[in-house]
């Protein structure tokens, strides 16, 4: 069997509204909301009293989950550098649309805020664009152009 991308973690204060983003926009489901603690989540997380709500959220018709954290204990810190794309790390999430605009204009009426004007990138024959999402994580839209 090969080896592919399993999950993703994003650690949220509110996860519902992560929840709500990821289902209302992109048409995501979500899973059944877990607990993670115990002492096998202290060893690997190498936490003392670690207690995490972990809820699992796909797209339809695939295995690739967001998993949305929210830590009960103990409580996460606020990362003020999680919308600078240039750090280094993971810096955001992307997105395959079928039409940019249409998506953009929806996520805009939402309340989101985007970075600039969709983006034409030739080098991957796509058009493109960053908003920030719940919590000022950084999402990218993407829609593929025809050949």
């Amino acid at each position: 069997m090969a080896s592919f991308l399993n999950h993703v973690a994003w650690v949220v204060e509110d996860q519902q509204a992560a929840i709500n983003f990821l289902v209302t926009h992109f048409g995501c489901e979500a899973g059944p909301p877990r607990v993670i603690s115990g002492a096998w989540a202290e060893e690997l997380a190498q936490i003392k009293g670690v207690h995490v709500t972990y809820v699992g959220v796909t797209s339809p018709g695939t295995e690739t989950r967001i998993a949305l954290l929210k830590f009960v204990t103990p409580p996460s810190e606020p990362n003020n550098s999680v919308d600078v794309l240039y750090l280094k790390g993971f810096r955001h999430i992307g997105f395959l649309v079928d039409d940019i605009d249409a998506k953009k204009s929806e996520l805009e009426a939402a309340g989101f805020k985007f970075f600039s004007d969709v983006v034409t990138v030739d080098l991957f024959n796509s058009r493109t664009v960053y908003f920030r999402g719940p919590e000022r994580v950084v999402v990218q839209l993407t829609e593929q152009l025809s050949s």
